[in-house]
């Protein structure tokens, strides 16, 4: 795991606004991966991005200077996590230990999300797959064991109670603007609600099929009048521009007669322009303010998941670390008897003793502490020692014969430049 690296930039280090400009949409995601990798700067490569981080996982070696132009000028330095600690990350924001929203459930699908579209886009390799798969699973079994699916309500949950809390009766009409993942999550949970659902895509044929009798669905070209006939509507779009404006909304509000009309802006960036907010009759709510409903996770629960999250990182790098030098002892073993055997037959025995069974004995007497050392080392990934227990007794190094590794990671420069 020594060349798996991590460029982060997320809601607890970046601000806001700036993280809303890094944002890469999941529909762009792919051609910047295949255009990574057409450059030649990365040997494998993940994107995650979500309404909350943009993450950036390397492995194989890359090249710094030439990931920075395939990602282009950033207006705030990244953190950089590597190996043990990169693999950490991940596992805890799959499981929603990173989030906002401590043990929020959508980050699993986004996570899994992720690792298909670097695999379509020919990005993955040996290690990110690895990594990422474990992730996904133990993003399981830790919600699974925490029970945070019955604890944390979902997105789509807290959307549909905050329509509730305004007042809106169950048979009242709901608009929702966009057809991915968020938006068909919001669907289900409306439709569970017994909202009558309208869509309103760029996407109508395909979201039609999916939606069924469930609700109708328009195009997005006749938003405005998908607007009219409704008394709340959820945005969920991954569009990198506002799609309505304060002078639009109060046109829409005028042809409306001035009902009320209850906005969810779940977009990142928004989807809608603030000044909708100062428009008579609309009560607008963004992301932020549905999200604080939520009650915070219990402390005693944050910890038995953080827990766990340990756990599945100790086993996973024992695990890696055991395939990476599985025949290490057994090489060791053979190198101690062949030196033993050679200083033996120097020496001259006598003729009944079985020089190799003398050879292996003391070998074996020899290598006894060495090789505890050596098999504890391995169960903590603790290289250091590895490597101190390999030059002792003259063995190569690591990196000497394990071929495919790639050129050496190096921590990036600073880059990055403020962007107006």
């Amino acid at each position: 795991m020594d060349d798996l690296t991590l460029w982060s930039w997320s809601h607890d280090t970046t601000k806001p606004a700036v993280l809303e400009r890094l944002l890469v949409p999941h529909r762009d995601v792919a051609d910047l991966l295949r255009r990574g990798g057409d450059t030649g700067v990365f040997r494998e490569a993940l994107v995650l991005s979500t309404c909350n981080r943009l993450e950036v996982y390397l492995a194989g070696g890359h090249d710094p200077e030439g990931v920075a132009r395939w990602l282009g000028a950033s207006p705030a330095a990244p953190r950089h996590l590597q190996a043990q600690e990169a693999v950490r990350h991940v596992f805890r924001v799959a499981s929603g230990l990173e989030s906002r929203r401590l043990g929020e459930g959508e980050i699993h699908a986004q996570v899994r999300a992720a690792a298909a579209t670097a695999r379509a886009a020919g990005t993955t390799g040996p290690v990110l797959e690895s990594v990422f798969d474990r992730a996904v699973a133990v993003s399981r079994r830790v919600r699974r064991s925490a029970e945070l699916d019955d604890r944390v309500p979902g997105l789509a949950q807290l959307v549909a109670d905050q329509l509730q809390r305004e007042g809106l009766r169950p048979a009242a009409p709901v608009a929702v603007v966009g057809s991915g993942r968020l938006a068909t999550q919001v669907m289900d949970g409306l439709t569970a609600a017994a909202h009558p659902v309208l869509v309103s895509t760029r996407r109508p044929r395909e979201v039609a099929g999916r939606l069924g009798s469930a609700g109708r669905v328009f195009p997005l070209l006749a938003l405005d009048r998908t607007l009219e006939r409704v008394d709340a509507a959820v945005f969920a779009t991954s569009v990198s521009r506002t799609i309505i404006g304060g002078d639009h909304m109060a046109e829409i509000q005028r042809r409306r007669a001035g009902r009320r009309l209850v906005v969810v802006d779940l977009g990142v960036p928004n989807n809608l322009d603030a000044d909708v907010r100062g428009v008579k009759g609309v009560v607008l709510h963004d992301l932020d303010s549905v999200t604080a409903t939520a009650g915070r996770l219990p402390e005693a629960l944050h910890r038995r998941a953080a827990d766990l999250v340990e756990h599945e990182v100790a086993a996973f790098l024992s695990e890696r670390s055991l395939a990476r030098h599985g025949d290490l002892i057994t090489d060791l073993r053979s190198h101690v008897h062949r030196q033993v055997t050679d200083g033996l037959a120097s020496l001259g025995t006598a003729p009944d003793v079985d020089v190799d069974v003398l050879a292996r004995a003391i070998a074996n007497k020899v290598l006894h502490p060495p090789t505890t050392l050596l098999k504890e080392a391995i169960v903590r990934n603790d290289d250091a020692t590895i490597d101190l227990v390999r030059r002792c007794f003259g063995l190569p190094s690591d990196r000497e014969t394990d071929v495919g590794q790639g050129p050496a990671v190096e921590r990036p420069s600073t880059w990055f430049r403020a962007v107006g």
